[in-house]
């Protein structure tokens, strides 16, 4: 999947709990979508975008794999709850959303407003967000949000991913790194994460060595997007970079560019792999 062109906001991550034959699952892969769109939605073919939104009952166990997202404010938004109209009762709270092999890029540039720049924001109450191999080049405003300081998303998992950090990182501030993730998102699961420390660039410089000490151990700190070992003019990691085949699961750390682009040309079989069936 391609998302791109949403000048006004985030992409809006959100599952249509449809009736479904067997399964309930959905997997977002390798699909080219309207640029104009600001949902990434499952939808029955054929059903108009307004009329699935209104009858949004549940968003779970959700997969987003081997995409690309671009030309956006911000990256995805992830509201635990949400209905189509004023008064109803809310769902269920969102759980088991899985984001992987995704690459960010172009994320809150100028040309789309001057408050973008967040990568992500999960924010109600979601629980089980699972987000792994991300490249972010462009996400100067954040890496991580949640709502406020006593919203709690718990069972957060990030791991292997290259991000960048400029103007502020997972939450801000006095609060970034383990203090967002044990007030907001515990427990969790951090392991092998790269933050590209390019806040000299910008309003709130920090060093290394001060950044680095702000997050959970298995983090690395690189001073400059060189320091990553990409292949020229990609985002793909050169053999020779230090990050290529290093996470723990045998494959680069941040996005598989060459299994995305492959991804784009053609749809693969759709599966949820370990994830377990949801609620009926």
């Amino acid at each position: 999947m391609i998302v791109s062109g949403l000048p006004t906001g985030a992409a809006l991550l959100r599952h249509t709990h449809w009736p479904f034959a067997s399964g309930d699952c959905t997997v977002q892969s390798g699909v080219v979508v309207d640029p104009l769109f600001a949902t990434i939605a499952t939808l029955p073919v054929g059903v108009p975008i307004e009329f699935a939104v209104a009858l949004v009952t549940v968003t779970e166990y959700v997969t987003f794999r081997d995409n690309i997202v671009s030309g956006a404010a911000h990256g995805l938004l992830i509201n635990a709850a949400e209905t189509g109209r004023r008064g109803a009762a809310l769902p269920p709270k969102a759980n088991h959303i899985r984001i992987d092999n995704v690459l960010f890029d172009d994320i809150g540039t100028p040309q789309w407003g001057s408050e973008g720049g967040k990568l992500f924001r999960i924010f109600g109450g979601v629980s089980d967000v699972s987000i792994t191999h991300v490249t972010s080049r462009t996400n100067h405003n954040g890496i991580l949000d949640a709502g406020d300081a006593t919203d709690h998303n718990p069972g957060l998992t990030f791991k292997y991913n290259i991000v960048e950090r400029l103007n502020y990182g997972i939450g801000a501030g006095g609060d970034e790194g383990m203090r967002t993730l044990d007030r907001n998102f515990s427990p969790y699961t951090y392991d092998q994460n790269v933050l590209v420390n390019t806040s000299a660039s910008g309003s709130q410089a920090i060093s290394d060595s001060a950044l680095l000490a702000m997050y959970p151990a298995k983090t690395t700190v690189v001073s400059d997007w060189a320091d990553v070992g990409f292949k020229a003019g990609t985002s793909e990691l050169s053999s020779t970079s230090r990050f290529a085949r290093a996470a723990a699961d045998g494959a680069d750390l941040g996005a598989d560019v060459r299994s995305l682009t492959q991804a784009q040309r053609g749809r693969a079989g759709d599966g949820c792999g370990g994830l377990a069936v949801p609620r009926r």
